[in-house]
């Protein structure tokens, strides 16, 4: 599956959250632990509870909204990462925290949190991931990868993207985000003409390889901004070059609809 490397953790941390809603962003996961607490998610118009002592993956542009009781807030473990994988999933997933492997997985990533995450307010610890290099960094994103792998064996709800060649342009991508890349680049990267690679890449992922390229580079801007970045320095970091090039990309992308999820800018 994904190399640690290919996998950003954008935002994660423990405890509860007095105003818990606010917007995902484009591309990025959910992956909940329950602790207590009453809180809900409806999807398809069927309302769900989230169960003390399960995982919850919530996955890319799902049409989900939560909700917790504000006289029993939910109090729960979460991490916001982006990730390349072969495999799709448009539903929410739930696994027992008593799945085979999974206490030790958990161990693993209370310990790492409760390191990396400072207290953000009264009961809620959080941290922002702009950086790779922190000494805990690989062992989290390791820990989330094979929880993951857990999540998705044998699921009926996760299907394989069978495209390939694809695929490895989407690794490519997710490697290298940060340098410039054109889709002609891609596309003879598996000897393909462009417009037949863009017409392959759009059936396989959903999106054109443009519009993923950017999703991913807004994704990761965004939290590097909620971490103290200026605008000039988060289009650096990963690739848009010119500031008022990813704030053009941040206004489009605020204007599209998204899931409520975790507080982010509250948490500065």
């Amino acid at each position: 599956m994904t190399p640690y490397h290919l996998m950003q953790v954008l935002l994660a941390g423990t405890g509860y959250f007095q105003n818990w809603r606010c917007e995902k962003g484009p591309m990025t996961c959910r992956i909940y632990y329950v602790y207590g607490g009453t809180a809900t998610y409806t999807l398809d118009g069927v309302s769900h509870r989230f169960l003390p002592g399960h995982f919850y993956y919530l996955p890319t542009d799902l049409d989900c909204t939560l909700q917790q009781d504000p006289e029993d807030l939910f109090r729960h473990l979460f991490c916001d990462v982006i990730f390349f994988s072969p495999l799709e999933c448009n539903t929410v997933l739930v696994m027992p925290a008593d799945t085979p492997g999974v206490p030790l997985l958990l161990q693993t990533l209370e310990q790492t949190i409760g390191v990396l995450a400072p207290k953000r307010q009264p009961g809620f610890y959080a941290t922002y991931f702009p950086f790779d290099d922190h000494p805990y960094y690989p062992m989290l994103c390791g820990t989330l990868l094979s929880l993951l792998r857990i999540f998705f064996k044998n699921n009926e709800h996760v299907h394989e993207i069978k495209d390939t060649d694809i695929l490895h342009t989407v690794a490519y991508i997710h490697e290298h985000y940060q340098e410039e890349l054109s889709v002609e680049m891609l596309a003879k990267m598996i000897f393909l003409d462009m417009n037949y690679y863009i017409k392959r890449f759009k059936t396989a992922m959903g999106t054109t390889p443009h519009a993923y390229l950017r999703q991913l580079r807004v994704s990761i801007a965004r939290q590097l901004i909620e971490s103290g970045a200026n605008l000039s320095e988060a289009a650096r970091s990963v690739g848009f070059g010119a500031a008022t090039t990813l704030g053009r990309a941040l206004r489009d992308a605020s204007n599209t609809p998204r899931t409520n999820f975790e507080p982010t800018r509250p948490l500065k």
